[in-house]
């Protein structure tokens, strides 16, 4: 588990509630034989997170290791520091905002058991507003398909597997396409992918009403899109080009989610809270989804110039 630095981006009490849960689950499995740790990355928060992680561990019934960080490394960074404690042979990883039922453990292991040894597993994941939703364990939608190539958010590779190909690649400073480049070397080492809708868990997102938390998404999308240019290096096939959306149509596509631009960063929380108030529930993820994307674009062709300049930072 690896909890992100950016202030305001999840509430300390959804880190608590996702660590409940898997420490629930953890506990199930070991009550069927199944030996669990956990291994909690605590990547330089500052939102009293660090207290919960801390609490958690001293009255976990199974065995809980924290590593921590004074300064914010990025999550390629803060995962090879939990790998490189991680003594099972099979790594589970769930993300901070993540709510696992029980049974969640048991279903990664039988896919590997039944299935493998040469796959890694994808996890189904279903994105809510809030922890009580969460918890009410509702179906996926179409809106929570996802075809990324591994998403740690809900995924599962043997310890052998993350080490031939040398885990996360830890020139991915910032936020996005870690866990996308590691399934990428994860298939060209020969492993196949499984989507596992048995390993079913819960990403909680909670809805974005304030300046503030505007902000720090699209934060998360600058970063995405700096870094979407060492993605696409690595990786220079087309498919890569379309999971990083790096095409004319995904363009096109973000401009007529924001009404032809109509919708954009300033009044997008007006937009949001209009489409609230009606029940527009759709309305209200396209237009968040035509805005963040738009943000991403931006960030990612001031990345190609910067890079075409000579003056990137970035690989």
């Amino acid at each position: 588990m690896h909890r992100r630095r950016h202030a305001g981006a999840q509430p300390a009490h959804i880190v608590g509630a996702s660590l409940d849960t898997v420490i629930a689950a953890g506990a199930a499995a070991e009550g069927r034989g199944i030996p669990v740790e956990i291994l909690v990355t605590d990547d330089a928060s500052d939102d009293g997170t660090r207290e919960i992680v801390l609490d958690k561990a001293r009255s976990s019934p199974l065995r809980m290791h924290v590593i921590e960080f004074g300064t914010r490394q990025g999550p390629a960074v803060a995962r090879n520091a939990a790998l490189e404690r991680a003594s099972a042979d099979l790594i589970v990883f769930v993300d901070s905002d993540v709510i696992v039922p029980r049974g969640f453990f048991e279903a990664h292991m039988a896919a590997h058991r039944e299935q493998g040894p040469m796959i890694y597993v994808n996890g189904a994941l279903v994105w809510v507003a809030t922890l009580e939703e969460a918890l009410s364990m509702p179906r996926p939608t179409v809106w929570d398909f996802s075809g990324r190539s591994l998403g740690t958010a809900n995924a599962s590779v043997l310890r052998e597997h993350l080490d031939a190909v040398g885990g996360f690649d830890p020139a991915f400073r910032g936020m996005g396409w870690e866990d996308s480049d590691l399934g990428r070397r994860l298939q060209k080492f020969g492993l196949r992918r499984v989507q596992l809708q048995e390993a079913l868990a819960y990403h909680v997102e909670p809805a974005i009403t304030t300046p503030e938390q505007l902000e720090v998404r699209l934060a998360k999308e600058r970063e995405r899109g700096m870094y979407a240019l060492h993605y696409m290096a690595k990786h220079p096939e087309f498919r890569t080009r379309l999971s990083a959306q790096d095409t004319a149509f995904h363009r096109f596509l973000s401009w007529a989610m924001r009404m032809g631009g109509i919708i954009n960063e300033d009044n997008l929380l007006v937009w949001l809270e209009r489409a609230r108030r009606r029940g527009w529930a759709s309305l209200e993820k396209i237009w968040f989804e035509g805005v963040i994307t738009k943000v991403y674009f931006e960030s990612l062709n001031r990345a190609r110039a910067e890079k075409s300049s000579g003056t990137s930072g970035v690989r």
